[in-house]
């Protein structure tokens, strides 16, 4: 028998949400922020907690090489992470050039904006250029692809750009449901998960 069950979260999907002035929430909820923590440094605390998670719950190994699908608080969070446990390569892909930026900053090995043209050989082009510059550097792909995105086009790239039984992790939240090809997960004993 299938589930109905609905979810909200205070800030994402409640009445009141994240750009509010002020929200009602139950005590058990909160959690107090020391008096010597910067509100802006609190606020890294959540991008930062799911960066370690998502680290954790991957089955991320120290020399593996990893995509990055998203600049954003979580995947730079992530980027910070994986290079401190000593990651392989680490590519990233960004379209806003302060984030490109900040991923550079934080040590992304090649930061790859998705809207520009490949490099490679037209006969050689799959007119992706994150899936051509993954396949470029390492010939069957990464070994694990992060989505901190949460768009068709991330999910797709993030698939084509995994080696055979590699790992597409999700920890993006969508707007609207994906597409989703299994054969491109089953001809190469991909894994697709979340958290």
């Amino acid at each position: 028998m299938a589930s109905n069950i609905h979810q909200t979260y205070y800030g994402f999907n409640t009445p009141g949400g994240g750009f509010s002035n002020q929200l009602v929430v139950r005590t058990s909820n909160l959690v107090c922020v020391p008096e010597n923590v910067s509100l802006k440094t609190a606020a890294l605390a959540e991008p930062l907690a799911v960066a370690w998670h998502m680290t954790r719950t991957s089955g991320f190994i120290a020399g593996q090489n990893v995509l990055i699908l998203g600049a954003g608080p979580i995947g730079l969070a992530l980027l910070m992470l994986l290079r401190s446990k000593g990651a392989g390569q680490i590519l990233v892909t960004e379209v806003s050039d302060l984030r490109v930026r900040q991923a550079r900053h934080f040590g992304a090995d090649r930061v790859i904006n998705p809207l520009e043209k490949s490099s490679l050989a037209a006969g050689e082009s799959s007119s992706n250029p994150v899936v051509d510059a993954v396949h470029g550097l390492f010939e069957e792909g990464v070994d694990i692809a992060f989505d901190a995105s949460g768009l068709q086009t991330t999910l797709d790239t993030g698939i084509a750009s995994v080696r055979p039984d590699g790992t597409i992790f999700n920890v993006a939240i969508h707007e609207k449901p994906l597409l989703l090809n299994l054969n491109g997960l089953t001809v190469g004993e991909k894994r697709l998960t979340g958290g």
